[in-house]
């Protein structure tokens, strides 16, 4: 099988940002750093912002593809930040605890 890893854009955060995504078969895996700050309230409201995000707009339009994208393709998803199971779960990905 081959596996695939790129760096994924998560400009927002910080300029440059990015997160890492891995694919081996059919799975995806991504490793999405600080995307989310607060899983519960970005989860359900991308527009939600923490006071790190470098650029508010940008880093809500980046939650928000990215968890449409995690959701449609059932992803693993692994953050820097706290991620709730049970909430990860309802939103339609696996999450892995740091």
């Amino acid at each position: 099988m081959r596996s695939d890893v790129h760096a994924v854009d998560e400009a927002g955060h910080t300029p440059g940002y990015v997160g890492i995504m891995m694919k081996y078969g059919g799975d995806t895996c991504l490793f999405w750093n600080d995307l989310l700050h607060a899983f519960d309230a970005q989860e359900a409201m991308p527009s939600v912002s923490a006071s790190f995000d470098m650029d508010p707009d940008a880093a809500a339009r980046v939650r928000e593809d990215t968890l449409k994208r995690v959701r449609a393709g059932g992803w693993l998803v692994v953050g820097s930040c706290s991620l709730h199971a049970a909430a990860c779960a309802a939103a339609g990905c696996h999450a892995v605890r740091e």
